[in-house]
């Protein structure tokens, strides 16, 4: 099972519409959540994760993703997971994000328009033996209501990961792929938001965000589901500060 507990706050039909940059906490009830703010390493950069919250809940889940970090990826290597990363605990508790795991791919992927070199960014929801044990076993046939409409039927599967629904307007002829959001599932689960980021992107070092989908369902317990992302590049930090938010609750 890759639900987990869900979400187990009261009245959060929509978790806050409102959003915030990533300041600091300043020590009341609505802040940034600090105190186990986890951290990585992303070709030698240190990567970490935060939360935003008001009253207890969720509004903001993001991660600092330095530049340097995106300059240092190498012309070439394996595909791997190049930074495995648990969410702050409140994330976990709440949300779609428990894990993020990054992926380079120096030469891309199919299929078009996505062979430019890019990073694949995977918001898991599960553990991380859970997220490990995804096999691609299975006749990949997912229920209606955790499907959306702007994105095909998912039939890409990859082992550790699960199936990959790709944006439809993707695969309209002469599309160009800048940053597109993915979307993720197996057993009868969705079970990754993945934004899916040129790198060249980065390297305008310029804001830019999606929206993301928002299923009927997501097959588990209910949950707070984002339902956009934003990247802010701090010049000041030499940084991208992704952050998902306009948090809502899907059963």
């Amino acid at each position: 099972m890759l639900l987990g507990p869900g979400c187990n706050g009261g009245g959060a039909g929509d978790a806050g519409e409102a959003s915030s940059g990533s300041s600091g906490a300043d020590g009341s009830d609505s802040g940034v959540v600090t105190e186990d703010a986890p951290g990585g390493t992303l070709f030698g950069a240190p990567v970490t994760a935060y939360v935003q919250q008001a009253g207890g809940v969720p509004t903001v889940v993001g991660v600092v993703i330095p530049i340097a970090a995106i300059e240092a990826a190498p012309d070439d290597g394996p595909f791997q997971d190049d930074l495995v990363l648990d969410m702050p605990q409140l994330a976990r508790e709440q949300t779609m994000l428990w894990q993020l795991r990054v992926n380079w791919l120096a030469h891309g992927h199919g299929p078009a328009p996505y062979s430019e070199s890019h990073f694949d960014l995977h918001f898991y929801r599960g553990t991380t033996a859970e997220i490990d044990a995804i096999d691609c076993q299975g006749d990949g046939v997912f229920a209606a209501e955790l499907l959306t409409d702007d994105h095909q039927t998912p039939t890409t599967c990859v082992a550790g990961m699960g199936y990959h629904a790709w944006p439809t307007a993707d695969a309209l002829p002469g599309a160009v792929f800048t940053a597109s959001m993915i979307l993720g599932y197996f057993a009868e689960r969705m079970v990754f938001i993945e934004p899916m980021i040129a790198r060249s992107t980065f390297l305008a070092r310029a804001d830019f965000e999606r929206a993301i989908s928002r299923p009927a369902a997501t097959g588990g317990a209910p949950t707070l589901y984002p339902t956009r992302m934003r990247a802010l590049w701090l010049a000041e930090e030499a940084a991208y500060h992704l952050e998902f938010d306009r948090f809502v609750m899907v059963p």
